[in-house]
């Protein structure tokens, strides 16, 4: 299993992978995918 850094890493990728514009649009994915990035973060203690 990756490591959190690199989990992170790659959430952030799939988020920015969303045009600007739709990021909202889409709601539940976006803010699944931002809440997964604050929670590996927390866990990793930042």
């Amino acid at each position: 299993m990756a490591d959190k850094k690199e989990q992170i890493a790659e959430l952030y990728k799939e988020l920015y992978e969303i045009p600007e514009n739709k990021r909202y649009a889409l709601g539940s994915k976006g803010v699944k995918i931002i809440n997964k990035i604050h929670k590996l973060k927390c866990e990793e203690g930042n």
